[in-house]
């Protein structure tokens, strides 16, 4: 039985004059990915944000049955982890700290860790293989590493809903794949992921479902056979990708610009 762990109907978000989210309706499977697509500027990072509560569009977002906002910010905390672009930290706080930051929604104030609490964090690093520099402050780290070690912190909340905003950006190849894989893991222990990603051969390969984002409207969504069709990444994006189909999967790459005289 599919069971809808967060949706949310014609979301409008109006930021000064310009509409960046215009009657967007969606929803999240738990043990599923749904992958957010689209150009820059589409309104992929402003629709994580009204999922998360942290942009009010005054539309109806249902988390586990209720309104999100029926939901203390504790709350919602505990039950939806997000995390962010950029992994921009100012602080030079050892990586297990951060890490433990995603226990914080289940603590009492500044209260010791539990062994729960433990276990959550050394899980997390160890699934994001950050653990063997869990001593080192994170502004020594590389951006990839960062990368990972933000990741680690929203795994460690061990929420029914997960938000990630372009995780694998600024990795390299191999670990773009660990964290989709890895991403593939947490859904399949009941987790809905709801990740947004630029690369399409990515999207195409681990997402179960997709949501084509066009100028704050939804394009299309639905499997990523039928959302990433020729014509669609033709007048979405403007490019004509190269198709081969590869274990019944049907990667895409971008491979040339559409002509602009065929627009």
């Amino acid at each position: 039985m599919t069971v809808i762990a967060l949706e949310a109907r014609d979301i409008t978000l109006r930021l000064g004059d310009a509409t960046v989210l215009d009657s967007v309706t969606m929803e999240a499977r738990s043990g599923e990915i749904l992958g957010i697509v689209g150009p820059n500027g589409a309104g992929k990072t402003s629709l994580l944000r009204v999922l998360a509560g942290l942009a009010h569009s005054g539309c109806m977002v249902n988390l586990g049955g209720r309104s999100l906002q029926d939901h203390d910010a504790a709350t919602r905390a505990r039950l939806i982890a997000y995390l962010a672009q950029g992994h921009v930290v100012e602080w030079p706080l050892a990586v297990r700290a951060v890490v433990a930051l995603g226990r914080f929604p289940h603590r009492s104030g500044f209260g010791r860790l539990t062994a729960v609490d433990v276990a959550a964090i050394e899980n997390a690093m160890s699934l994001t293989d950050t653990a063997r520099f869990a001593e080192r402050p994170i502004t020594a780290l590389s951006g990839g590493e960062r990368a990972r070690v933000m990741l680690a912190r929203a795994l460690a909340t061990e929420a029914p809903v997960l938000l990630a905003d372009e995780p694998t950006a600024s990795l390299d190849p191999r670990h773009q794949l660990r964290v989709m894989e890895l991403l593939r893991s947490v859904a399949g222990r009941g987790v809905a992921v709801l990740v947004t990603l630029h690369d399409l051969t990515l999207a195409a390969r681990f997402s179960d479902r997709l949501l084509l984002l066009d100028r704050g409207r939804v394009a299309a969504a639905g499997t990523p056979e039928s959302v990433l069709t020729s014509e669609r990444l033709a007048a979405v994006y403007g490019v004509v990708p190269f198709e081969r189909e590869v274990s019944a999967r049907r990667p895409i790459v971008p491979w040339s610009l559409v002509d602009p005289g065929s627009r």
